[in-house]
């Protein structure tokens, strides 16, 4: 039997997620309506490959998330990404 796996949904995951942030499965796929309330999102994580769910915010969310102590907490840490936007993204 798998172990079980518990969801920590860290304040600034849930901001983000309502101020317009998305979130993709491991495959790159939108999978949900991010805007529903975060219990019944977090369900939507846990039917993903491996239960894991990437957020993808810009610059502007990035910003007024450092306004979180976790989310500098998980920026130092190196659990923050920043890629550039893909050729023909806006």
């Amino acid at each position: 039997m798998p172990a079980p796996r518990f969801i920590h949904l860290r304040l600034h995951s849930a901001y983000s997620l309502l101020e317009g942030a998305i979130q993709v499965n491991r495959e790159g796929r939108r999978f949900g309506d991010e805007t529903t309330g975060y219990s019944e999102h977090a369900l939507r994580v846990l039917a993903q490959p491996e239960g894991i769910a990437w957020n993808v915010y810009d610059e502007r969310l990035h910003r007024l998330a450092l306004g979180f102590e976790d989310y500098r907490q998980a920026l130092n840490s190196g659990a923050v990404v920043a890629a550039a936007t893909p050729p023909g993204g806006a």
